[in-house]
């Protein structure tokens, strides 16, 4: 009789999770619906220039945009003041969006679903010019960085943890 109760209670605590996964969660909110607790607080532009002083990169300003014609909604665009920092980076530009929301609609990803890498590749524009852009969202920062080949190397994977470390 014993076994058969527990059975029971587990069959019913196996069909409450079902049943939370497919309708939504413990606290009502719809499932893949951010609440304000589990948004992350969006980084500010000064934010990701002291994360770069740290290793000895400074970033400039390249412009503070209300919009643009390809991108319609305010935003900041950083880069390194020098290209003393190519050997350990790489030449990269950073876009800093408003908040998360803004940059996920807006940036590079648009409504391509962002691969499990985190990292979205485009193509050169022009077939003689063999720039690849490596794109990547760091929250509300976007990352770009540009190689010769579709290849991410060492110096990829230095920016990368200096901007995965941003919210750390």
């Amino acid at each position: 009789m014993r076994k058969l109760y527990l059975m029971a209670i587990t069959g019913c605590a196996a069909a409450l999770g079902i049943l939370i996964a497919a309708c939504g969660s413990v606290d009502g909110s719809p499932r893949g619906v951010r609440t304000t607790d589990d948004v992350p607080t969006p980084l500010r532009v000064e934010d990701v220039r002291v994360a770069f002083e740290k290793v000895g990169v400074h970033l400039e300003v390249a412009g503070t945009f209300n919009g643009v014609d390809t991108l319609p909604v305010p935003f900041t665009a950083l880069r390194p003041s020098s290209e003393s920092t190519e050997g350990r980076f790489g030449k990269f530009t950073l876009t800093v969006f408003e908040d998360i929301d803004t940059a996920v609609t807006n940036g590079v990803f648009g409504d391509v679903m962002q691969p499990p890498t985190g990292v979205v590749w485009r193509e050169p524009e022009s077939r003689r010019r063999s720039i690849w852009v490596a794109a990547k969202l760091y929250d509300n920062v976007e990352v770009q960085w540009r190689t010769s080949t579709m290849e991410l190397d060492s110096r990829w994977y230095a920016l990368d943890e200096v901007l995965s470390n941003l919210h750390r």
